[in-house]
C-alpha cells in the first residue's frame, strides 16, 4: 500500500486483505494446534504485527482504538488469529 495512505486506513484494511489467507489456513491450524508458519509470514508481511510500531521504524503507528478494531475484525474471521 502507498505511503500516502494513513496507518489507520492501512490497518483497518488488513482483515479484508488477509481474509482469504486466514480462511484457507483454518483447517491446517486446527490440525497443527497453532497458526501455520505461512500464515504467520503473511500476517507479518501485511503489517499485522506492527500496529503499534512507530511509522519511522516501518510500523503502522495506530491508536489503541484502531488496533482493537483490527483485532475484533480479525477475530470475526478466526479467533485464533486475533
Amino acid at each position: 500500500m502507498s505511503d500516502t495512505i494513513s496507518g489507520d486506513a492501512r490497518a483497518l484494511a488488513l482483515p479484508n486483505l488477509l481474509r482469504g489467507a486466514i480462511e484457507s489456513a483454518r483447517d491446517e491450524a486446527d490440525e497443527l494446534g497453532r497458526l501455520p508458519g505461512h500464515l504467520i509470514a503473511e500476517l507479518r508481511d501485511a503489517g499485522a504485527f506492527s500496529l503499534f510500531t512507530p511509522a519511522e521504524y516501518g510500523g503502522l503507528e495506530v491508536s489503541l482504538t484502531t488496533a482493537l478494531t483490527v483485532y475484533e475484525r480479525l477475530g470475526r474471521i478466526d479467533t485464533s488469529v486475533a
